[in-house]
């Protein structure tokens, strides 16, 4: 069983923004129920981003940026022009 499962509703092409998923799955509550050494780097990460950008929450985004850069450690040593080519509000602007 996946310790970090995601939630995807069934038959939606909209994905929902964070205050629609269930509260046991928003990435703060995770973040206070489980403790940082117990959530998913993408919980973490989405807490730092704190919104998502149209068509993906910040979740989704935060995933897409991990898989992107095949994990955090990568991703915190992207170069400041790369990320700011990503056009992503408070990442690299």
């Amino acid at each position: 069983m996946d310790p970090h499962p995601s939630y995807a509703p069934e038959c939606s092409d909209t994905p929902l923004t964070v205050k629609e998923l269930p509260q046991e799955m928003q990435p703060r509550e995770e973040f206070v129920r489980r403790g940082a050494a117990n959530v998913a780097d993408e919980v973490l990460l989405a807490i730092l981003l704190r919104t998502g950008v149209p068509g993906k929450n910040v979740t989704e985004l935060a995933r897409e940026l991990l898989r992107r850069y095949r994990g955090l450690a990568n991703l915190c040593h992207a170069e400041f022009e790369e990320l700011r080519n990503l056009k992503i509000k408070g990442l690299g602007t």
